[in-house]
This record gives structure tokens, C-alpha cells and sequence, in this order.
């Protein structure tokens, strides 16, 4: 298991350095390719209500930890949330920070094969499930197709996006929407506590 540290409110898998040095420019050239120089700082939401959501995530982090085009793996404090729109029972949810250096559909097909492999099911909408990641950010990219958007599309207005991003980056500005300092003021009112209390 990878312990959380309360006095510590980031878990790195790798030393992560400033977030300075992170910063790179994503460009996107004509052939659709996307060169980043050492990989592009991104953001995935992990989520879930099924099973043994920590140690799910243990798995998941430490498969993460492994792709071969995931460097610098750092997740955030979990914290749980109630079901939006939804029965079923609490989420454990969590932020994973990684610099990638491969392509957004890249980054999008793999959270998908991870979900189905670590039991994935998808039903109706808001159903609970084992785990569920969602790729939130991919540097400061504006991205819309038919199978991806970034930022995610509802990312701003989720106190446990919000909170957990907060503690990994809290100079981190969500492209089209603003400083995520700001934005979590909006959602305090949603209720989320440390998970495992």
C-alpha cells in the first residue's frame, strides 16, 4: 500500500521537481503529433465506490507508475465524496500528476484499458464503479474532439477535483476557467473529507 502521510499532503511515486521546471509547451504540429520537449504536465482525476477503493488505487498508482511513456507519477492526498446524481456509496477520490510524453489519445487510451483492467464496467450514467480516470488536464491544451475534451468538462465545479488539484499544484490555472485557488472557493460548500475518517 502507498501510505498517506498526513503531514505530507503529496504522495510522490518519483521526486517530483518545481513546478517551474514542469511547465512545458505543448504544440500540436500539422501531421496531428504533439512534441512537448521532455513530456507535458498532466492531470488525472481517479475515482471510485466499488470494491476496495484504497487498494484499488494502490494497484492503479503503481500501474501508472509503470507505463512507459509516464514519468514523475504523483497522487494527491484521497479524500470521499457522496454519489452526485446518483445512489450508491461513497467515492474515494484522488488527483494523479505525471508528465507524459506521448500524444492526448494516447494518454486517453491508456486510462481506458486501465479502468477495464482493473474491472471497469460501463452501464448507465453516474453508475457506481471499481474505478473510473478521467484525463482532466494535458498541459495547458485546449482540446475538443469526438472523443476527448480538456479541460474535463466538469473538473471546475467539483470540490473533489478541485481540493486534491489544489494540494499537488496550488498555482495551477485550469485553461478557460481560471486559478484553481479561486475556483474551489465556489465549491466549499460540497461536502468532502480525508479518506479513511
Amino acid at each position: 500500500m502507498i501510505p498517506i502521510d498526513p503531514s505530507n499532503p503529496v504522495t510522490p511515486i518519483d521526486p517530483v521537481p518545481s513546478s517551474d521546471s514542469l511547465s512545458t509547451a505543448v504544440e500540436q504540429s500539422d501531421e496531428g503529433e504533439w512534441a512537448s520537449g521532455s513530456g507535458t504536465t498532466c492531470y488525472l482525476g481517479l475515482g471510485g465506490n466499488l470494491g476496495n477503493p484504497m487498494q484499488l488505487f494502490d494497484a492503479v498508482v503503481e500501474d501508472i507508475s509503470r507505463w512507459p511513456q509516464a514519468n514523475m507519477v504523483c497522487e494527491s492526498p484521497r479524500y470521499q465524496s457522496q454519489p452526485l446524481n446518483a445512489p450508491g456509496p461513497q467515492y474515494t477520490n484522488s488527483v494523479i500528476e505525471l508528465v507524459w510524453s506521448g500524444s492526448p489519445d494516447d494518454l486517453l487510451q491508456a486510462c481506458l484499458n486501465l479502468e477495464a483492467m482493473h474491472g471497469r464496467t460501463r452501464t448507465t450514467k453516474n453508475a457506481p464503479r471499481t474505478v473510473d480516470l478521467d484525463l482532466l488536464l494535458f498541459g495547458q491544451a485546449i482540446i475538443q474532439t469526438t472523443d476527448l475534451t480538456v479541460p474535463h468538462p466538469r473538473m471546475h465545479l467539483r470540490r473533489f477535483v478541485l481540493e486534491p488539484l489544489q494540494q499537488l499544484n496550488p498555482g495551477l490555472d485550469i485553461p478557460i476557467h481560471g486559478p484553481v485557488r479561486t475556483l474551489l472557493q465556489a465549491t466549499l460548500n460540497q461536502p468532502l473529507w480525508p479518506a479513511g475518517q
